[in-house]
């Protein structure tokens, strides 16, 4: 009996258009090399096809082994990048944390120099003079976009007041080391800034690498791939192996029916030969009956001597077969029967 499995048993609608791919991609990529395409690629397809010819369980091994390790490969290379974009933010949070800190201490470096500024001019800080240059600090600052914060409509009518005046040397100094001291001040708000970002961006990746980790389910995707083909094979093995019993349980029905064949042509001329035998014995036998009535003839009539042709006259045609005839004659020419034999039959008789 002849049971049929079906070998895509456990092949995902993926595996079976790989297969189906797999056979016609001989033609296609004969097709491109005709075209002119690079031989490399089309051997590997070429040879693939062969192996898919010669031995489909063995290439569905590696099917499923190659797409296993893609997945493999695929989730390393994604993971990689994601590290790399982890390091470069890394990288650029530390080059920011730099520059926030250079412009820091740059700015430090500024303050004390508007400090002894001050001194060296002998400016109290509670001076119209010192006032004044706080207030054009503050319109600076806002021009700059240092600071947010504008100056009041007083405010404003003040610096103008200040601006006809004209400004001391103190404040032209000290308005010269403010826009220094602003552009610290940018820089480092900038660079925290940036800081910010990165620290939300790494924050982000380890929350999404903690709620599905890439390498955990492409080694599940591997292994349920590698499982789906393993079914796949056992099913291929097992139309295999029920393919090669009934090839084998047809050859030896073959073997069989043409022993039984053999045998019974041995029968028949086993048959033929012993149907001979018995007709050659039956005639011999009916020959010595002959003879011996021929002996008893000669007996009867005291015949002195009986010639041999006599004797086959006695047991011519009309007591025996045209056989038997053909069987005496056998027995004179081919036996050499010497006719001293039958001529001595009187002999015998006085004996």
């Amino acid at each position: 009996m002849n049971v049929t499995i079906n070998s895509s048993f456990g092949m995902n609608q993926d595996d079976r258009m790989i297969t189906q791919a797999a056979q016609k991609s001989g033609e296609k990529q004969g097709a491109k090399n005709k075209n002119g395409a690079p031989g490399g690629r089309n051997q590997i397809f070429a040879g693939d096809t062969m192996i898919a010819l010669k031995d489909p369980i063995e290439f569905r091994r590696r099917q499923a082994q190659q797409r296993a390790m893609k997945v493999v490969s695929d989730a390393w290379a994604n993971d990689a990048k994601i590290d790399e974009s982890m390091n470069e933010r890394r990288a650029h949070y530390n080059e920011q944390a730099k520059i926030r800190d250079d412009a820091n201490q740059e700015l430090s470096g500024i303050n004390r120099q508007k400090e002894e500024l001050k001194e060296q001019f002998g400016i109290k800080d509670d001076s119209k003079e010192q006032k004044d240059l706080e207030l054009l600090e503050k319109r600076q600052d806002y021009m700059s976009h240092v600071s947010t914060e504008s100056p009041t409509p007083e405010e404003w009518e003040r610096l103008a007041e200040i601006d006809k005046e004209g400004l001391t040397e103190y404040q032209k100094r000290a308005l010269s080391l403010n826009g220094y001291a602003g552009k610290c001040k940018i820089d480092m708000e900038e660079a925290s800034r940036q800081m910010r970002g990165d620290v939300g961006s790494l924050r982000s990746i380890r929350i999404e690498r903690l709620k599905a980790d890439p390498m955990v389910e492409a080694e599940k995707t591997k292994e349920k791939i590698l499982a789906s083909a393993n079914k796949e094979v056992m099913g291929m093995l097992v139309d295999e192996s029920l393919d090669n019993i009934d090839e084998k349980a047809e050859e030896a029905k073959e073997e069989a029916e043409k022993k039984a064949e053999e045998k019974e042509e041995q029968e028949d001329k086993i048959d033929d030969i012993k149907e001979k035998q018995a007709l050659e014995e039956a005639m011999i036998e009916r020959t010595k009956e002959a003879v011996d009535e021929a002996k008893a003839e000669q007996r009867k009539n005291e015949a002195p001597e009986v010639e041999i042709e006599d004797m086959m006259n006695l047991t011519g045609p009309k007591e025996l077969p045209k056989e038997v005839n053909d069987t005496l004659e056998k027995v004179k020419t081919s036996m050499k029967l010497l006719e001293a034999d039958l001529k001595g039959i009187k002999v015998d008789e006085q004996v």
